[in-house]
């Protein structure tokens, strides 16, 4: 039986950069997609947009739900999407936030740094999905 996410992250594209928003915790700054919880009456979809015009101000799009890679560490009971955007600016709109956005930005990923600035023991298997998004 499968149990229906109740987060969701998106993965949304600008020429070959990720847009990518930064948090933080006990241990410091770092680097995730948009994301976070499912609102009650709200759809995945639904969350995954306002989720991203939240924490990037900008309007998302769904595309379509992506598979999640096996390994990626943390995002247990999460949905993966793929999203896009009108324009490259971003500006977070400071509500609704459950935790602090220090920035939103459109990090580059290559060959060379196929996850940016994501924390690699977590997203490492993440990097074969932003490479086939990258060249599509």
């Amino acid at each position: 039986m499968t149990v229906e996410p109740t987060r969701v992250r998106v993965i949304v594209r600008w020429g070959d950069r990720i847009l990518m928003v930064q948090h933080s915790d006990a241990d410091g700054r770092f680097w995730i997609l948009p994301g976070g919880g499912v609102k009650p009456g709200e759809t995945l979809e639904e969350a995954a947009r306002r989720e991203v015009y939240e924490e990037a101000g900008a309007r998302c799009h769904i595309l379509r739900r992506l598979d999640l890679p096996a390994g990626v560490d943390g995002m247990a009971g999460y949905g993966l999407f793929l999203g896009s955007v009108d324009t490259d600016v971003l500006e977070p709109t400071g509500t609704g936030y459950e935790v602090v956005v220090h920035a939103a930005a459109w990090q580059q990923v290559s060959d060379t740094d196929p996850i940016g600035p994501l924390t690699p023991r977590l997203w490492s298997p993440i990097a074969p999905v932003f490479k086939e998004i990258l060249s599509g």
